[in-house]
């Protein structure tokens, strides 16, 4: 019996996609599946992933144009109890689904969440070998360093095709509904830095500015979904993300600094990524600013 599905949706990733993949066959404990979606590639990935086709080893293509369409697949596909994610440039370490899995299955409350670290890998300097967070007794709480059962992953699914990627969507989530919220700390996930990154983290502030404007969109369709569902006091923290986007977008980290009610490590966040300046601080402190999980 399948215990763990791991979600793959990949695009142009044939420089990494095989890493990804053997790092998904090291895995050792727990019957496990890989679901790679390819969301049409024009590269060779699709078939380095086909070449790894086996029983626990499920390739598609991607139906309708989108990483949160291929996820939507993926899940539709897949037939574990638990989920995990993972990105085609990224690498799972060894041991990253049974120490999250036995975490999860110790916990009878259907609603289960795990968040664990994560640890970069660069070429950049400054940027390699950082785990995050690096707290300890805390996890990171979106992206391939999660495990969620499958019954809170009837409440994320769907996910929006609107959405650039699955990771705010799937954040909102694990803050405003109920789940039992375990903290890992294992790393799970060799998370890799490089120019071709989703988020564009090493390429210039423009792009990366509007590339997370576009993933913060994630607010305004949570709030669309559950209106109805949430209490006040989830409403005005919702609107007050909102606020702080449009002025980070708008380049303006000093009116970011005066929103009350704001956890410290989400207003650090906004502010260096509202201006080219703070954003290049951050790059080049990248270890320092870790701290705050960017």
């Amino acid at each position: 019996m399948i215990r763990v599905s791991v979600l793959m949706a990949v695009r142009n990733e044939e420089l990494y996609i095989d890493k990804a993949i053997e790092s998904f066959l090291r895995q050792k404990g727990v019957a496990a599946e890989l679901v790679i979606v390819d969301d049409f590639s024009t590269d060779s990935t699709y078939a380095i992933a086909k070449s790894y086709e086996r029983e626990c080893i499920i390739v598609l293509h991607n139906k309708t144009k989108g990483k949160n369409s291929a996820f939507n697949l993926a899940y539709l596909s897949c037939s574990g109890k638990y989920i995990c994610f993972l990105a085609g440039d990224d690498e799972l370490t060894n041991n990253s689904i049974s120490s999250r899995y036995y975490a999860a299955s110790s916990i009878s409350n259907p609603n289960v969440v795990v968040l664990s670290k994560l640890v970069t890998m660069s070429t950049r300097k400054g940027m390699n070998g950082i785990i995050i967070p690096r707290s300890s007794k805390r996890g990171n709480d979106s992206g391939g360093c999660l495990l969620i059962s499958k019954d809170f992953a009837e409440k994320v699914f769907p996910l929006p095709p609107s959405l650039p990627n699955e990771d705010n969507w799937i954040n909102l989530h694990i803050r405003y509904f109920s789940c039992v919220k375990i903290n890992n700390d294992n790393v799970v996930l060799k998370y890799r830095i490089h120019d071709q990154n989703s988020l564009g983290l090493c390429g210039d502030f423009g792009s990366y500015s509007m590339k997370l404007n576009e993933r913060h969109m994630a607010y305004h369709l949570f709030y669309i979904r559950y209106h109805d569902q949430i209490n006040e006091q989830v409403y005005s923290t919702i609107v007050r993300h909102i606020l702080m986007e449009k002025y980070r977008f708008l380049h303006m980290p000093f009116a970011i600094m005066f929103i009350r009610n704001v956890a410290l490590r989400d207003k650090v966040h906004y502010i260096f990524n509202s201006d080219r300046q703070l954003y290049h601080l951050k790059t080049k402190f990248y270890y320092i600013l870790s701290f705050f999980r960017f």
